[in-house]
């Protein structure tokens, strides 16, 4: 194939690419779309999706400031508030991905196809179509392979030098035989932790009009794994969310950090001042009696969690602006609802809150204060350390990701982790679930929700 001929192939498909973004700007795919099955829709939006991304995040956003952006309306049509991008353009402190302000980074993205008919193991067309177009999934590092746990229980795996291969476009996964697709049916995965040879699953399930918290545990191969109830909670709760699991000693007992947060985030109710319940706290649970304590109380919706030594991390959602870092203390209250730096949503009623509204300042009413609040809310999810021995630049840095904001965070905190020195907005353009750290590559690993995506994050030059 000649140079000519490779260029006209080029010129071609760009252009096409183009004329189907101002079709889909004109037409409206979703008035198109409406009528049709909702698998077919799913199918037809991810096509969209899959051609968009093909451009890269200069034309995207210039579609997207400019009021171009074809899918603008699929964040109403799951009440999911649009990216914070409007101003991406005009803000300096802004770096985009491979650039940072120290150093050069090699980012590449990476297809994930899990090869389940999850339609079959959701429980109707509404809870499929939350699965549409955001597929959250995780991530677990197992010797030599970098495990991925969908949010409907599908597990699946691939040697990590393929994922982190630049000659690598297609990467080969294998599915792990396992229980939990057929567990987590009728609910979903809120987190997971391979420690000691073992995997833990966090899940939620619904009967009727109830939903309950588990945890179950395996151990940890590549072949099959045969999950076992680990915890379980009695207590109908309204909606579970978060499930972050992190292993810690806690008075001489090795256990587990779990966090758990409510889901029905526009009613503030009493459950997370409750110490009767576990809903909206980080509980510890003894690995070797199963018994449970609470660790803290006055949680919302805990969607990260970080164990640093002898600090623990926990980030988490507010309700309209006020995202939070939190430094986790033994006993402490963190005030949710009765104190958040957000304001309440519009469709509640302020009554239940106060006339007030929320209070600002948590200490004057007993409660902790976060450690950082972002006004307006990030999406904020998980929060890791970075490794010293990553880049001599980052050194005692954490890396924190985020869904509505589809960027990264880079944070230095102080001595004490009760304040932040300074950070680093690094916008990636698009959902963010988890990530890891892969010592064998020294690279970072994210989930990318969007397209159900991996990025593979890596120094480039210092």
């Amino acid at each position: 194939m000649n140079i000519n001929f490779k260029k006209r192939i080029i010129k071609i498909t760009l252009i096409s690419i183009l004329v189907l973004i101002v079709i889909l700007v004109l037409t409206n795919p979703n008035k198109i779309t409406k009528k049709f099955p909702l698998k077919t829709q799913i199918s037809v939006e991810n096509t969209y999706f899959k051609y968009y991304n093909m451009m890269n995040d200069s034309i995207r956003i210039i579609l997207r400031t400019a009021g171009l952006d074809p899918f603008k309306d699929i964040h109403k049509r799951y009440k999911r508030k649009a990216p914070r991008i409007e101003n991406l353009n005009n803000d300096y402190n802004v770096k985009f991905l491979p650039n940072t302000q120290y150093g050069k980074m090699k980012f590449i993205k990476k297809n994930i196809n899990f090869d389940v008919n999850l339609e079959k193991y959701a429980a109707g067309e509404k809870e499929f179509s939350l699965y549409g177009l955001f597929q959250p999934f995780y991530l677990e590092s197992y010797g030599n392979k970098i495990l991925i746990i969908h949010g409907k229980g599908r597990i699946i795996y691939s040697n990590l030098s393929e994922v982190v291969s630049e000659d690598t476009k297609d990467i080969k996964f294998t599915i792990i035989s396992s229980n939990l697709l057929d567990l987590a049916r009728s609910g979903h995965v809120n987190g997971t932790l391979i420690h000691n040879n073992k995997i833990y699953v966090s899940y939620h399930i619904r009967k009727e009009e109830c939903e309950y918290f588990r945890i179950v545990v395996a151990d940890i191969n590549i072949k099959t794994l045969e999950f076992k109830d680990f915890f379980s909670s009695n207590e109908c709760g309204p909606k579970y969310s978060a499930g972050r699991m992190q292993f810690f000693n806690h008075e001489s007992q090795d256990g587990l950090l779990v966090s758990i947060g409510m889901g029905a985030y526009n009613k503030p109710s009493t459950f997370p001042q409750d110490k009767k319940t576990i809903i909206s706290k980080i509980i510890f649970i003894n690995l070797d009696t199963k018994k449970h304590i609470i660790y803290s109380l006055g949680h919302r919706n805990p969607q990260g969690l970080l164990v640093d030594g002898k600090n623990i991390i926990s980030t988490e959602h507010g309700p309209h602006g006020g995202d939070e870092i939190n430094k986790i203390i033994f006993q402490g209250n963190y005030g949710w609802p009765i104190a958040s730096y957000g304001t309440a949503y519009n469709d509640i009623d302020k009554n239940e809150i106060s006339s007030k509204g929320y209070l600002k300042s948590h200490s004057d009413s007993g409660f902790i204060e976060p450690v950082y609040a972002f006004v307006p809310s990030i999406g904020i999810s998980q929060i890791i350390k970075i490794p010293n021995s990553f880049s001599n630049l980052w050194q005692n840095n954490y890396l924190l990701s985020s869904l509505n904001d589809q960027s990264l965070y880079r944070i230095k905190f102080n001595k004490n982790i009760d304040g932040i020195l300074s950070m680093e907005r690094i916008y990636v353009g698009s959902r963010i679930r988890d990530l890891k750290y892969f010592k064998k590559a020294n690279v970072f690993i994210l989930a990318l929700e969007d397209q159900v995506e991996l990025g593979i994050l890596k120094l480039e030059i210092e």
